[in-house]
């Protein structure tokens, strides 16, 4: 995994912690033949869109990549350069009604979790970007590695493309469940499975 930026470096993100960015943008053609690229979003992404440098580098490495998606608000980036017109895309609800505005040639789908339209994916926020890439996971290795990764992770591996990006959030009790089942599944004892015989059905 390689991370790029404007400079290399440690990259502030949103959330205070830095994480070091190994590459610029401009050295991406340096890069190719890339697998996957994925654009994350945060609030730098809205000054980046306006440098045509970075869009221009883009548009370029596109063609030679296999896979080229974005997550949260990086689909800004990805639309700044032309990349994801015609396509169907989502990205954080809040920011949906902006990028439809902005960006009319998109159809922009607020309430999906993750999208792949025309060889290009999006995601909602920060933890649907995880369910894009258990997708993903899944797709280059089969459901059962991407669903040890899922419980390594600790999170539900059953969202599809395309699913409600506010399900998850609708039934807590019904979250706290998966949690446990998730927690039991990869951590079995004998007094715990001893308790789970004599619960009363």
């Amino acid at each position: 995994m390689t991370l790029v930026a404007d400079a290399v470096g440690p990259v502030a993100t949103n959330g205070g912690l830095a994480v070091h960015a190994t590459h610029t943008y401009h050295q991406l053609t340096h890069l190719l033949p890339l697998d996957t690229l994925l654009v994350a979003g945060g609030s730098g992404v809205m000054q980046q869109r306006e440098i045509a440098s970075v869009k221009q580098v883009l548009c370029e490495v596109a063609p030679e990549v296999r896979r080229l998606g974005s997550i949260c608000s990086g689909a800004f980036l990805l639309a700044a350069a032309g990349l994801l017109d015609g396509c169907r895309v989502t990205t954080h609800w809040r920011h949906a009604p902006q990028l439809a505005e902005e960006y009319p040639a998109l159809s922009v789908e607020p309430d999906a979790l993750y999208i792949e339209s025309n060889g290009c994916y999006t995601s909602a926020g920060v933890t649907a970007g995880i369910d894009l890439a258990l997708s993903l996971v899944e797709a280059d290795h089969g459901a059962d590695l991407a669903g040890r990764v899922a419980r390594e992770l600790v999170v539900f591996c059953s969202a599809q493309e395309g699913s409600h990006s506010s399900a998850r959030y609708c039934d807590t009790n019904k979250r706290r469940a998966r949690c446990a089942a998730c927690w039991i599944s990869s951590t079995p004892t004998p007094a715990l499975i001893t308790g789970l015989r004599a619960w009363p059905s």
